[in-house]
C-alpha cells in the first residue's frame, strides 16, 4: 500500500494553476499524501525501515505545495 501511494505522489505534477488541470491534480496529489500519512499512522508504536526515506525523500517535498480549502 505504501508503494501505490509513493508512486502516485511521485507522478503527480502541478500544473499552472490557472490550467483546467489544476484541481484534479491538486486533489489527487493531497489524497496520495494523506495515503501516505496513513499508512505511516498505522504503525504508531514502532518505526518502520522505509519510514525515514517516506518522509525524508517523499513528503518533505510538498512541505509548502499550495494548499486550498476550496477544492473539494
Amino acid at each position: 500500500m505504501q508503494t501505490r501511494f509513493e508512486e502516485a505522489v511521485l507522478r503527480v505534477t502541478l500544473p499552472d494553476s490557472e490550467s483546467p488541470q489544476y484541481k484534479t491534480a491538486i486533489r489527487s496529489l493531497h489524497a496520495n499524501i494523506l495515503g501516505l500519512c496513513a499508512v505511516i499512522d498505522g504503525n504508531p508504536y514502532e518505526i518502520e525501515p522505509w519510514t525515514p526515506v517516506l518522509i525524508s525523500e517523499v513528503l518533505s517535498k510538498h512541505t509548502f505545495d499550495p494548499v486550498s480549502f476550496t477544492i473539494v
